[in-house]
Order: structure tokens, then sequence, then C-alpha cells
């Protein structure tokens, strides 16, 4: 089929399918149109803002429970393991007794001619005890356990217990002169009160 052919065929189809006019769209329609796809986008965006608002709020209050829960998980630990540091400490002031006392020990000279060198197999028991003290010591600072500074500072009752009264003009008085016990703090918090001596005048 030659271009002349083909051109002939093409008016032809068109004759037998006339376009069809396109149906004119007046202003008033139009406008219509366009305020009820502008109240369905409002719609939209205010159900989005909602349905937005609501994810915040159940996020923020998945955020508050998992906060309460490890709140509440961090105080059960704290409760469970309380005691066991307090037994800790007892035994810690124990070994300390001891180690300090074997510490004191000076014997005589027919003492030390007795033990000859059994005297060096004791003083390394002594260093290895003193060497297990200062480990346990760290490793409570590890879990963040600190030993309650007392000596020379002012009676404070919530972390003291009176365990003496002694009677020292030259000192002043409520001032912690002694440490029958040492006291711990776990944190912030008090795990073990000190017992000490306070100075007291003669007036009070």
């Amino acid at each position: 089929m030659d271009k002349a052919e083909l051109l002939a065929a093409f008016e032809q189809l068109l004759e037998e399918h006339p376009e069809t006019p396109e149906t004119e769209v007046g202003l008033a329609q139009l406008l219509t149109e366009m305020a009820a796809l502008r109240t369905e986008v409002r719609g939209e965006s205010r159900q989005a803002r909602q349905t937005l608002t609501s994810l915040q709020q159940a996020l923020e209050t998945l955020r508050r429970e998992s906060t309460r829960h490890e709140d509440a998980l961090a105080r059960a630990r704290r409760r469970a393991l309380e005691p066991l540091l307090r037994e800790v400490l007892d035994w810690r002031d124990r070994l300390a007794a001891g180690v300090e006392a074997l510490e004191r020990w000076r014997p005589g000279w027919f003492r030390r001619w007795l033990l000859g060198k059994e005297l060096d197999r004791l003083r390394a028991i002594i260093a290895g005890q003193r060497l297990t003290l200062t480990r346990l010591d760290q490793a409570l600072a590890g879990m963040d356990v600190h030993r309650l500074e007392t000596l020379d500072r002012p009676f404070e009752p919530r972390c003291m217990r009176v365990a003496e009264v002694v009677h020292d003009v030259g000192r002043p008085a409520g001032e912690v002169v002694a440490e029958t016990r040492p006291g711990y703090r776990w944190g912030e918090e008090i795990l073990r009160p000190a017992e000490v001596v306070v100075n007291r005048t003669e007036q009070e």
C-alpha cells in the first residue's frame, strides 16, 4: 500500500468514527468540584493528624510503661541485693579486724626466735589478707558502695548512730572523735549507718 492509499484509508476512518466533542465544563461546576476536593483533602489531613496524635500518645504511654517496669525491676534487684551486701560488710569488718590485730602484733625477741621462719610465713599471710581486703573494697566501690567519712565531722543522725559519748573540752561539741563500726552508702542511700563516738561538753 502506497502513501496515497494510506491517506485515503485514514480519511475514511475519520469519516466513519467522527470525534465526539468534549462536554463543556461550566465555571460553577468547576468551582463545586474544587470545593469538594478541598473538603476531602481537609478531611484526610484532619484524619492523618488524629492518627499521628494517637500514635504519639501510644508511643508516650509505651515509654512511660517501659520506664515504670525498668524502675520496678531496679528496685526489686536492689531489695534482693541489699541483705547480701550487708552480710558482705559484716564479713569485711571481721576480716579487717583480724588483719589490723595481726599488723599491730609485735612479738618480743624470744617469740621471734621461737617462731623463726614461721614469722615470715605469718607476715605473708597478713599481706595476703590485706590484699584480699583491698580487692573487696574495690569490688564494693565498683557497685557504688562507699565508706562514710565520719571522723572529725559533726554528728549526723541520718547516717550515724552514737555508740559512746566522751567529754573533751578541747574539741567541739557534737564532733565525731572515733568510729566503732564504719558506715557505708550505696549510691545516695545509706546502706549501713556508722557507729561513732561523739564528743559532748559537760554543760550539755
